[in-house]
């Protein structure tokens, strides 16, 4: 008998989903949500791109990885720049940054705030990332929950002006550090 249990959504999520529902917009592409903000719909794995491993499963035996296809992120065309928000980056932030530039046709980046799913990132993994990071220009990093304490630690000490420590009710405005 297996000791792991569904991370499914929970049945009082489900139920607040169901009151709104004429209100959602399920969708697998980029949509532009309100004039400026957009999602950035499934964001492709390049094979090129190596993923950190989410450590979800599909299966209760946990023999079957959830590759999470549905992950996605939000980008804002601000006045300084792209802002690209993040939950987890599960499909990985070079995956993520690269679809961004494919949607908005540029490199540059203004802000990068949110989960970059390091915590169990190789070292490898990791120095490909803080250089994709790098090569977008960005001017504010704000690197939080998944990023874990050890990618935190590394991306400061590679962009030591960059990197903001963020938490609950942190305020951050695009173009001001």
């Amino acid at each position: 008998m297996s000791s792991h249990r569904s991370i499914g959504i929970p049945e009082s999520s489900r139920q607040a989903l169901s009151a709104v529902h004429d209100r959602i917009v399920w969708t697998q592409s980029a949509i532009e949500v309100v004039p400026d903000i957009w999602c950035t719909g499934e964001i492709p794995r390049l094979p090129a791109n190596e993923q950190t491993d989410t450590g979800f499963f599909l299966d209760a035996d946990c023999r079957d990885p959830d590759p999470l296809n549905d992950d996605q992120a939000l980008f804002i065309e601000t006045r300084p720049g792209i802002v690209v928000i993040t939950g987890c980056a599960h499909a990985g932030i070079v995956n993520t940054l690269d679809r961004v530039s494919a949607l908005t046709d540029r490199d540059d980046i203004c802000m990068l705030a949110g989960g970059l799913h390091l915590a169990r990132a190789t070292n490898q993994q990791l120095e490909a990332s803080a250089d994709a990071i790098g090569r977008r220009n960005a001017r504010v990093l704000a690197p939080c929950h998944c990023t874990g304490m050890g990618a935190h630690s590394y991306l400061r000490a590679r962009f030591p002006s960059l990197v903001q420590d963020v938490g609950v009710g942190t305020r951050l405005v695009p173009g001001k550090v």
